[in-house]
């Protein structure tokens, strides 16, 4: 199996510097893994957010031409579906991670960015109201999303009957 550092390294390998720049930072594939936005890369680099955005598009872009290539790519990506469906089509970053695991070196910020690369599932980054988590298309989403909508109508309507049986 290959490792994560070898596939993204084949991903990357055909990117200027500027784009792997901005990539790596995006992505926080580099150092802390922080994920960096736009205006603070265009600082380091001396480029405006709207330059550092275009940039970020035509390597990713570049990088999603290349995955279809690369065996170890394909087979990640493969890999994230089938977690992916196996639990619904929408899943915790986390848990997401742990079920490609068998793929050396696997973390978030490498999924984040197939994500995008790929268009082939999509990350949510958690906000106030539900963590942060994958999802192959919107019709997963919203059924998901519908489920948990039900329960908390359910809660809202049971909750004395819910939290006295407990």
């Amino acid at each position: 199996m290959p490792t994560i550092s070898k596939i993204f390294k084949g991903l990357l390998d055909g990117l200027s510097p500027k784009q792997r720049e901005v990539i790596a930072g995006r992505f926080g594939l580099r150092g802390p893994h922080e994920e960096k936005t736009l205006a603070a890369i265009g600082d380091k680099l001396g480029l405006t957010r709207e330059r550092v955005r275009q940039i970020e598009n035509s390597a990713l872009a570049l990088a999603k031409s290349r995955i279809g290539k690369m065996a170890g790519a394909t087979q990640l990506l493969s890999r994230v579906k089938r977690e992916l469906e196996k639990s619904g089509g929408v899943m915790e970053k986390t848990g997401l991670v742990k079920g490609v695991s068998t793929f050396s070196g696997v973390k978030e910020n490498y999924l984040n960015l197939l994500a995008e690369a790929s268009g082939e599932f999509t990350s949510f980054s958690e906000d106030n109201h539900l963590k942060s988590f994958y999802y192959l298309g919107k019709d997963k989403l919203e059924r998901a999303l519908d489920f948990i909508d039900s329960w908390i109508g359910y809660l809202n309507q049971n909750k004395t009957k819910v939290f006295a049986d407990g």
